[in-house]
């Protein structure tokens, strides 16, 4: 079984939309049984607590599960587990090297939007921009890039 990660600064709302979204691109490919999606964040004040209300509304709107999505605070055996790890921008790349460093454990690392054509490389944080269409958009095309690959390397 493959292992993904989706990392974040506070795992509220980026990380927890590409949980989700990665979660049902699988179910509709059968591949729930061979790859683990799960969600964390680097800098954590709000472990365990459910999902951001918008972010649950977007995920509803398009049809998403929200069971299950609550913040979690990265911690290195989650590294040590994952065979893709994710950042949802270049501030969590740098926190995750950091991290990666004193790790034996070779993980495949993507900034998610480095697997598309993207006007950025960050996920703009929908929490301080307001903007989760953008968002729930980008992290969408990321995970349909992210299964590619996957499949491509298995």
């Amino acid at each position: 079984m493959k292992h993904v990660l989706f990392v974040g600064k506070e795992n509220n709302c980026r990380s927890l939309l590409a949980e989700s979204i990665l979660k049902d691109k699988l179910a509709g490919e059968n591949l729930s049984e061979n790859i683990h999606v799960n969600s964390a964040g680097t800098f954590q004040w709000q472990n365990k607590e459910a999902a951001d209300q918008t972010v649950a509304a977007v995920l509803k709107e398009h049809g998403l599960p929200t069971e299950g999505l609550h913040s979690k605070q990265l911690e290195r055996r989650n590294l040590e587990s994952a065979d893709y790890i994710i950042s949802l921008d270049r501030e969590v790349q740098k926190d995750l090297e950091k991290m990666a460093r004193s790790s034996a454990h070779s993980a495949h690392y993507y900034l998610l939007l480095e697997l598309i054509h993207s006007y950025t490389l960050d996920v703009p944080n929908p929490y301080y921009t307001k903007d989760y269409d953008e968002a729930y958009r980008l992290i969408n095309e990321g995970c349909k890039a992210l299964l590619d690959k996957i499949k491509e390397t298995s």
